[in-house]
């Protein structure tokens, strides 16, 4: 009798004092310990806000089921997108979703997720799983893991009744018919979550006593703040395990080719890429592709311009596939002509297309680790000095399309032979070593790369870098270097020569490396452990 009164205070002051339900269960917990009364389990529990077509939300909640932690949280389910549809799926809803699921691949490598072939809509599925909780708490929960895994792992459409009917009959439960009550409480939390300051993301776990956690954080943080609110994420990304899969691009609609998508959606990245310009910028991220798959008449713009570009860049050894809708032997031909390395099309059975993609990404990545061994230097793992004059025509092409600068230092061990005599040769590959790290930790672009150039001499190649960025990072490289000295050994210092050109009319790639070299002999002449630059005609000590 006297809790039921407490509960009553309590609820009459909660309408007095609190606007948003969601604020509820904190301020029901703050009277009950006023009044000396422990807080019941039910207003303990952590509030979770998911949309089914959401892979981050799958993620949490495949977390929760394994640690058999669901009973600890109140999932609310809401609509972040609700005017998506099965049918409209835009090359950029493509884009999206593609690296949504590699995201969750790289945060989660443990979990079971597979590409589907849209983001369908959720709203029946809601009204089911809401109509089932208020009936019993336990089903809900088990239709809510068959419905995310039918999504993430099969790639079923959860928009269609024939497809949520099919997962409530392995539960021996009919179809339900949603009353009012069912979306009258959609709606309210569907209103929670948008005035609440989440910034309309998801996931979304809120304890009573503590701050939202906002998207998907690493399985041990998911865990920690079930029991510890108050504690901060400690990880953002947990990738100690994960082994990166194959990359594909397609430069084309996914939906359109689903056919030929579908038996490689498990075991591949798939990222769907909207143009050449896309291609262009894929090519310059840290991320590395394997195979390209390429859609439309094989001689169109994009295509050609793709195409065109992987042969400036001298990557030949990526794969490149032409898919058609249905077979057509002049199209089959021209592919052939173009250079495409095979032709796909709906007739060629599922076992075919994977085992011919993945011989092709075999082979790439063969010729990747080949090449690496080839233009690497073996003692300091730097780029050897056959991959820089590569690289600089490479750099120096991009610099003329992009009209933007390009720096180069060449950098030379002061008094190495010195070095070597004193100390033996083991010490001073150890110097050789250390030098090379020190160079490499300052690459903060994937552009960027560095050299042995021959001997005790470095370059650093800084695309996009103008004279003063240049002149900083050199000057970085040196404090590095000279705080590193210990008692056995002395610090090393480096003299370093920078050419730079802003804007390349006339010169040459091999007119920035002769300049570099220049300036490199000055900063040595003028008493080395110095910094030599030039820009363009104009040249300056510092």
């Amino acid at each position: 009798m006297m809790s039921t009164c407490v509960y009553r205070i309590q609820t009459a002051l909660l309408k007095i004092t609190c606007k948003s339900q969601h604020h509820l269960p904190i301020i029901r917990i703050q009277i009950q310990r006023f009044l000396g009364i422990m807080p019941s389990i039910t207003d303990l529990k952590v509030v979770i806000y998911g949309d089914y077509n959401c892979p981050f939300c799958y993620a949490l909640h495949e977390h929760l089921q394994a640690d058999e932690r669901q009973d600890l949280t109140e999932w609310r389910l809401i609509q972040h997108a609700p005017d998506v549809t099965s049918n409209v799926c835009t090359t950029d809803d493509q884009v999206e979703l593609t690296n949504e699921v590699a995201t969750v691949r790289h945060r989660a490598p443990d979990l079971t997720i597979a590409l589907p072939p849209n983001r369908p809509n959720t709203r029946q599925a809601n009204q089911i799983t809401e109509s089932l909780r208020q009936f019993s708490a336990q089903l809900a929960q088990q239709f809510r893991t068959l419905v995310y895994r039918a999504l993430w792992c099969s790639g079923l459409d959860i928009s269609k009744t024939e497809t949520l009917q099919s997962l409530l009959e392995q539960l021996d439960h009919p179809l339900p018919i949603p009353g009012p009550q069912t979306q009258k409480q959609l709606d309210e939390w569907q209103d929670l979550w948008q005035q609440s300051n989440y910034d309309k993301r998801i996931p979304v776990m809120h304890h009573p006593e503590g701050q939202p956690l906002l998207g998907l954080a690493s399985k041990e943080d998911i865990l920690s703040y079930l029991t510890q609110p108050g504690r901060q994420p400690l990880h953002t990304i947990a990738s100690c395990s994960f082994k990166p899969r194959p990359i594909i691009v397609l430069l084309g609609s996914m939906t359109e080719y689903w056919p030929l998508i579908q038996p490689l959606r498990n075991d591949y990245d798939l990222r769907v890429i909207s143009g050449s310009e896309t291609f262009v910028e894929f090519l310059d991220s840290p991320e590395t592709i394997d195979l390209v798959l390429f859609t439309g008449p094989p001689d169109n713009g994009d295509n050609q311009r793709c195409l065109q570009v992987i042969q400036q860049r001298s990557l030949q050894h990526l794969s490149t596939i032409m898919l058609s809708k249905q077979y057509c032997s002049a199209e089959h031909t021209q592919s052939c002509q173009l250079g495409y390395n095979d032709y796909l099309h709906p007739d060629v059975p599922s076992q075919i297309i994977v085992s011919r993609i993945s011989r092709l990404i075999s082979l790439k990545r063969l010729t990747d680790q080949l090449q690496q061994q080839s233009n690497k230097d073996h003692l300091t793992g730097l780029y050897n000095r056959r991959e820089l004059e590569h690289q600089l025509e490479l750099e120096w092409l991009r610099a003329t399309r992009s009209k933007r600068s390009l720096s180069l230092l060449m950098m030379d061990i002061d008094y190495f032979k010195q070095y070597n005599d004193s100390y033996g040769h083991l010490a001073g590959d150890d110097c050789l070593r250390t030098t090379a790290l020190t160079i490499g930790q300052h690459i903060k672009r994937p552009g960027d790369k560095a050299f042995r150039y021959g001997g005790e001499e470095f370059i650093l190649l800084l695309p996009e870098t103008d004279h003063q960025g240049a002149l900083f990072v050199a000057k970085k490289i040196q404090q590095q270097l000279a705080s590193q000295s210990n008692q056995k050994l002395p610090a090393i210092t480096l003299s370093i020569g920078i050419s730079t050109v802003e804007i390349i009319t006339r010169q040459t790639p091999f007119q920035l490396l002769e300049l570099a070299d220049k300036e490199l002999l000055k900063a040595k002449q003028s008493g080395r452990n110095r910094v030599s630059s030039v820009l363009l005609d104009h040249a300056n000590d510092e």
